[in-house]
């Protein structure tokens, strides 16, 4: 059984055969997941796309917006373009 989240095309299998052969286990199997999400599926039967929030609490970016205060990266690449020289050849 592969690791990982269950996606809508499992989920979809899963629902389908569990209503067909009604055992959880072997339906699970069948679809590529273990029996705790066939369990979790059966007690809330939407599918995983439709049950994801979006993520949130994201840490600020350190710069703060002095990035774009100083001309961008546009700025960046004509300054130090210029003040370097180059020494391969």
């Amino acid at each position: 059984m592969a690791c990982g989240r269950v996606n809508d095309g499992q989920a979809r299998q899963y629902m389908m055969r569990h209503r067909q052969d009604g055992l959880a286990v072997e339906t699970a199997a069948k679809a590529g997941f273990s029996r705790a999400p066939g369990h979790r599926l059966e007690t809330d039967p939407r599918l995983p796309s439709e049950k994801r929030k979006p993520r949130g609490g994201r840490r600020p970016d350190p710069p703060g917006g002095r990035f774009e205060r100083m001309g961008g990266a546009a700025a960046l690449r004509t300054s130090s373009s210029a003040s370097i020289p180059c020494s391969r050849r």
